[in-house]
């Protein structure tokens, strides 16, 4: 859908590296996913496929915060 497009630019970072400034997580990985969380948990629908760079990333996030 149209989240998945609009996260093309934010692939393009994570080909470089695992987070969105790359080797480690900084301040606009926890920005995106918190609004990505809050969206998450209100929808209820999957955002992105399992083999998505963003899922991926989303997951990382996530067990470093121990919220998923």
């Amino acid at each position: 859908g149209q989240l998945r497009e609009t996260m093309a630019s934010m692939r393009a970072h994570l080909m470089d590296g695992p987070f969105i400034s790359g080797e480690l997580p900084t301040y606009s990985d926890y920005i995106v996913f918190g609004s990505l969380r809050w969206a998450a948990l209100c929808s209820g629908f999957p955002m992105f496929e399992e083999d998505d760079l963003v899922q991926q990333w989303y997951r990382r996030v996530a067990k470093i915060l121990n919220v998923d």
